[in-house]
């Protein structure tokens, strides 16, 4: 732990926030659409979970860097390819996050279990 971090969990909880905001907000309203077109593959669920988790990484990107911008043009130049990198990696992280959050619940919530006779 870092002497300036204020609680060792700050990453995990503010991850939380963004996960739990997206699952209600765009989750919730994806499945009643895919549910009302009758599509229940597993794959279609995984590339709407693995876009709302990259827009929610997007989003997360675009607020570090207009948070650099509020502090002034110069902490943007000094940072703008390891901001770039960062910005990459927190959609992939994302996205990936998305993709398996959606194939768990579709694994739980829509799956047919195979009946063995």
């Amino acid at each position: 732990m870092a002497l300036h971090d204020p609680h060792p969990l700050w990453g995990t909880v503010l991850i939380a926030i963004f996960a739990y905001s997206a699952a209600f907000c765009f989750g919730v309203p994806a499945y009643f659409i895919l549910r009302g077109r009758g599509v229940t593959s597993c794959s279609a669920h995984v590339w709407v979970g693995a876009a709302i988790g990259a827009a929610m990484g997007l989003s997360v990107s675009l607020m570090v860097f207009f948070s650099h911008v509020a502090a002034g043009w110069p902490a943007v130049v000094a940072g703008g390819a390891g901001m770039a990198a960062n910005a990459v990696r927190v959609i992939g992280f994302g996205a990936i996050g998305g993709a398996l959050s959606s194939a768990m619940f579709w694994l739980v919530a829509i799956r047919k279990p195979e009946r063995r006779v």
